[in-house]
């Protein structure tokens, strides 16, 4: 990213930030966000649904029930 760059977060209504805490919401609307800031929220989305995930998919096993499990589940 250019020295002068900025991170631009552009999203609708369905996917607004109202449904996460307030800390993040706060990570999110900083206007002083550095690429790497940005990253570290990417790499503790990914680290929360995969964490998610696996719990839902242990749940079902152990319920011996369809092991499918939607990922929109872990949106919270």
């Amino acid at each position: 990213m250019k020295e002068d760059g900025r991170i631009v977060n552009i999203s609708s209504v369905a996917s607004g930030l109202s449904q996460y805490s307030e800390d993040i919401r706060q990570r999110f609307r900083n206007s002083n966000m550095k690429l790497e800031d940005l990253e570290d929220l990417v790499k503790q989305y990914q680290v929360c649904l995969k964490d998610c995930y696996y719990h839902l998919l242990r749940e079902k096993q152990a319920a011996s029930e369809d092991t499918n499990v939607n990922i929109g589940d872990c949106s919270q």
